[in-house]
């Protein structure tokens, strides 16, 4: 039954013959039909300014191809309401990318009315009668038509009445800055694959928390550009970093010779490690020595802080700050985290990228672990559950201090997020 137009969109176009199959078949087709959605299909050629119906021109300055000409498309926008009755929308390469946010604010509007260029683009004049740009990728076609059938469908789906359920759109990719879970039907075998058993459970909660998980593995394996908004978007990065640790072992370690050795605590690296820390919200630092007279020299700095410089901002650091004897110490205390040994010699089967760390923290608490000297002695290595892939640079030279490693392990783990959220930038 038809509930009144909700959504008008109007595409201008000097090919509307490309629409004919679009705007008939599936979802979109009922939803014309229904009365819910109209679609308008509007020639500029009929505001040409000659008998020739010309819309473009050279350009100014030369080059290749033709230019379409402001005046043209000036007058076929304005038979079509005024700025205030109307979005008036171009696809153009340099518009902003698409996204489910803005078809989601686009599905809000009463008239949408969609500018496709042709040729080598538009009269760049047009721009003062429009309100948005739109690009959907980085990569050439022949004109906006595409596009703009891309964006028409991805906001038409988000009108109530469009989709059998409202809940249909929202949980799909991107709604949530996600990728969608995997799906699977039957057969229940084929060639030797098998559907995950929890989605044959019938439990709700754990096929509910299936695909959530796969859904968050997904988006961090193939988008984290995308992983990154998520985390801005929810709660999800803040816990992700409260599970992340870092510590660092003055022993076992090595020195030059590759004799195992114990080295002694430093003014400097504690300040650093804490800087880190409060910096990227870490869960805690962890300070590893198995001499009791160095264990009471951190315990000693971080008395002060505490309680003498408890007001200076740094102080929450060494609230966060534990010192062990060793290192089997400090996972019997984390109830058996993951542990990730990080070295400079690299050739180890299974080593783990920065990349991955976030997937292994979404399963369980996480330490990165650093060893001071001349790195951690293989019984250590050996010992963790993982090994992260040594910090590469162009040069033969490699032998960073302990304090710059974890700065540069710590940005490649946490970089890729950090441009949309980091909880020391994000309002309250």
């Amino acid at each position: 039954m038809a509930q009144g137009i909700v959504v008008r969109i109007t595409v201008v176009t000097l090919f509307p013959e490309m629409f004919a199959g679009f705007t008939k078949a599936t979802i979109l087709g009922r939803a014309i039909t229904d009365g819910i959605v109209e679609i308008e299909l509007v020639n500029p050629r009929e505001f040409a300014l000659n008998k020739h119906h010309t819309v473009d021109d050279q350009p100014f300055g030369g080059g290749p191809g033709m230019v379409m000409q402001v005046d043209v498309l000036k007058n076929c926008l304005d038979s079509l309401g005024t700025r205030q009755e109307t979005q008036r929308i171009l696809l153009s390469p340099r518009g902003v990318p698409f996204s489910q946010k803005i078809a989601t604010e686009l599905s809000r509007q009463p008239h949408l009315v969609f500018v496709c260029g042709r040729y080598e683009g538009v009269d760049a004049r047009i721009e003062s009668y429009l309100d948005l740009e739109l690009s959907i990728g980085d990569f050439v076609m022949q004109g906006g038509e595409v596009g703009a059938m891309a964006i028409i469908e991805a906001v038409t789906r988000l009108i109530p009445g469009v989709l059998g359920k409202l809940e249909s759109a929202e949980s799909e990719s991107f709604s949530s800055h996600l990728l969608e879970h995997a799906h699977f039907t039957r057969p229940r075998e084929f060639d030797g694959s098998e559907v995950p058993e929890v989605l044959l459970s019938g439990n709700h909660q754990k096929i509910a928390a299936w695909r959530e998980q796969d859904a968050t593995v997904a988006t961090l394996q193939r988008r984290p550009k995308l992983f990154a908004r998520h985390l801005a978007a929810s709660k999800t990065g803040e816990a992700l970093a409260g599970k992340l640790h870092i510590a660092l072992a003055h022993h076992p370690v090595k020195d030059r010779a590759g004799e195992v050795i114990t080295t002694s605590v430093t003014n400097l690296d504690l300040h650093d490690m804490v800087r880190m820390a409060r910096s990227y919200d870490l869960a805690k630092v962890w300070v590893i020595s198995p001499i009791k007279a160095q264990r009471d020299k951190v315990l000693h700095m971080a008395k002060k802080w505490n309680q003498e410089l408890s007001t200076h901002d740094r102080a929450r650091g060494w609230q966060n700050l534990e010192v062990v004897s060793s290192i089997e110490e400090m996972k019997t205390m984390l109830g058996q985290p993951a542990l990730i040994g990080t070295s400079a010699a690299g050739g180890r089967e299974g080593m783990v990228n920065a990349s991955d760390i976030w997937k292994i923290i979404a399963s369980k608490e996480t330490v990165l672990l650093f060893g001071s000297g001349w790195g951690l002695t293989e019984t250590a290595l050996a010992g963790c559950d993982y090994v992260m892939n040594p910090i590469l640079n162009e040069s033969q030279y490699n032998h960073l201090s302990v304090r710059t490693a974890m700065a540069v392990v710590l940005d490649r783990v946490v970089g890729p997020l950090v441009d949309s959220y980091h909880p020391m930038t994000q309002s309250p």
